[in-house]
């Protein structure tokens, strides 16, 4: 013992000169090394035996909870555009909703799809009818001797 041991009062703290590093794991099997906690570094225990961290490769699976049903997109197809496909899509895009909130991802990605694309077309279906209505009354308005 040192002077400065000799000098604590009984019942103190024992002075820290070394670390002892970890433990066995509790309820760990006897005579097999623990490991270090994720993302340490190894380090040598007070003994001189070397600690060995293991990291298991893995993949990742994402977990798919969002879905995009496209109701806004199929609510402004029918009022803005071509209102029987946009009615469709409003129709897929709900039934997409349904098919997410029951758990089954996949046909609830179909039924997006689906509302997407029949969006999509009320949306051309309806550029295509402006266009044919400013074409018709642009020859109206030429071919009429009234205005020419």
């Amino acid at each position: 013992m040192s002077e400065k041991e000799g000098l604590l009062p009984q019942g103190a703290p024992p002075s820290y000169q070394q670390s002892q590093g970890y433990g066995p794991t509790p309820g760990g099997t006897p005579g097999v090394p623990s490991y270090a906690a994720v993302g340490q570094q190894g380090y040598s225990t007070p003994y001189g035996q070397q600690q060995v961290i293991v990291h298991q490769p893995g993949v990742y699976r994402g977990h798919v909870t969002e879905v995009p049903d496209n109701m806004g997109l199929a609510i402004l197809a029918t009022v803005l555009c071509c209102w029987p496909l946009g009615i469709v899509a409003i129709f897929r895009a709900q039934e997409a909703r349904r098919a997410l909130d029951r758990g089954d991802v996949p046909s609830a990605l179909m039924l997006s799809a689906q509302a997407k694309r029949y969006s999509l077309w009320a949306v051309a279906c309806g550029c295509v009818l402006v266009v044919v209505v400013i074409v018709i009354v642009v020859v109206v308005v030429t071919s009429n001797s009234y205005y020419g």
